[in-house]
């Protein structure tokens, strides 16, 4: 995703979002657990969204699916989730799915995407970005002067 109006940017500077659209595989819980593959598709996609998260230096990363004839999702971790309400509140609004995979530490959570952006407010993200920047700097700065 990239931002074609200044306004995005800071956005698509914070968050590596990632699409995956035309899906019809399974993607269920039962199959991440006795599925036959030897990695479960969401955690192939999460791991690739992480690793071009790093390579590109941003903080987080989101998926953001949609299977042939379903309703779409977003997936991101639970640390993201966890900070964004406590700029919302709790999450209540729809069930939500957590996985947490034995090789990571990293908890998903994934909710239904349309709810998602009904909870949360292009003015929230705007907050959230500005206010973890913010932070980001203070310590980058505490540590200039360390040295």
């Amino acid at each position: 995703m990239m931002a074609t109006d200044e306004d995005g940017k800071p956005l698509t500077k914070f968050i590596l979002t990632e699409f995956k659209k035309g899906y019809s595989k399974d993607l269920g819980l039962l199959i991440i657990i006795d599925g036959k593959q030897q990695v479960p598709i969401l955690k192939g996609w999460w791991d690739k969204n992480e690793e071009t998260r790093k390579e590109s230096g941003r903080q987080y990363g989101v998926l953001i699916f949609q299977r042939d004839y379903k309703k779409p999702c977003i997936v991101m971790d639970s640390h993201l989730f966890g900070l964004l309400e406590s700029y919302i509140g709790e999450w209540c609004i729809t069930d939500l799915v957590e996985i947490s995979f034995t090789e990571s530490v990293t908890k998903l959570v994934t909710v239904p995407l349309f709810p998602f952006f009904d909870w949360c407010s292009s003015e929230t993200m705007r907050h959230l970005i500005e206010d973890q920047n913010t932070l980001k700097g203070s310590s980058k700065n505490k540590s200039e002067e360390e040295v």
